[in-house]
């Protein structure tokens, strides 16, 4: 086994999960395994297309999870080879395995955005990035689990998750865990079709605050509990094996100034740490 996929669903669309199932089997790497873990679904059966592939484990189920702790149990179970994730309502490019197993270390890809029929909504998710070090990710995060890959060595350092009782993504903790121990790497080509639908939280998130959701945000008690997640998650980065990170101690005791100085984000996301800090 070249590598392992690790895929979470939960009430998944089944037209969209099967688009999705199906481009990991055309993968042009075939020597892969894939954990899947149904969280909690109301309805099983449209996951259940996976065990006539004997490349796909189902995992047991259990109480709802959360995408957060899902991928976290499922990392759990993950073998020592490189690791994917997978969402449950995206398209692979079928070279992404390949292209992804070719570069060494932690690595994740650009994305077209599509909508639900596969038609390209715009050619790029998101920018190229110009901050991949621990504390610019903390603050800004700008890799999508859907186009990480991960190594043994990261996914040892990373479990447990930090803090599961606050408001943490799993992408965004995989990527700051890859920068501290030695870099991520960037592939410029689109190797995943990123899907927004209806149904679904549109991933663009803080990059597009506006007043109103600036205030809505500052109101809601989850605000506190993302800013302390980052900072425990801080706190962990700086456990790790590394050099001095000035900005990370700066994130780790709430002093959001020094990092917000080195690592330029929009005002409107600085605006809700540091709500989230002193709220």
């Amino acid at each position: 086994m070249k590598a392992q996929i690790v895929l979470a669903t939960h009430n998944p669309r089944p037209d969209l999960l099967e688009r999705q199932l199906r481009s990991l089997i055309d993968q042009t790497e075939s020597n892969w395994q894939c954990l899947v873990l149904d969280d909690a679904s109301s309805d099983r059966s449209a996951i259940a297309s996976v065990l006539s592939d004997c490349r796909f484990t189902l995992l047991p189920a259990r109480e709802h999870l959360g995408p957060y702790r899902a991928f976290e149990h499922l990392l759990q179970s993950a073998a020592t080879v490189p690791v994917f994730l997978c969402d449950q309502d995206d398209y692979w490019h079928p070279e992404k395995v390949a292209l992804m197993l070719a570069v060494p270390g932690a690595a994740f890809s650009a994305m077209r955005v599509v909508d639900d029929q596969g038609s390209l909504v715009r050619d790029r998710f998101l920018p190229p990035p110009t901050d991949l070090t621990p504390a610019g990710l903390l603050l800004m995060n700008c890799v999508s689990g859907t186009a990480l890959k991960i190594t043994p060595e990261v996914l040892a350092a990373a479990l447990p998750f930090p803090a599961p009782t606050l408001r943490g993504w799993h992408d965004q903790w995989l990527a700051a865990v890859a920068a501290r121990l030695g870099g991520l790497t960037y592939l410029h080509e689109a190797l995943v079709d990123y899907t927004q639908h209806d149904s679904q939280v549109i991933g663009d998130g803080l990059r597009t605050v506006t007043a109103q959701r600036l205030r809505r945000f500052t109101r809601r008690p989850q605000l506190r509990a993302r800013t302390d997640w980052i900072r425990v998650a801080a706190h962990r980065l700086l456990a790790l094996p590394g050099p001095a990170d000035p900005d990370l101690e700066s994130i780790a005791t709430g002093r959001f100034g020094r990092a917000f100085r080195q690592h330029p984000i929009p005002r409107s996301r600085a605006a809700l740490l540091l709500a989230g800090r002193w709220l």
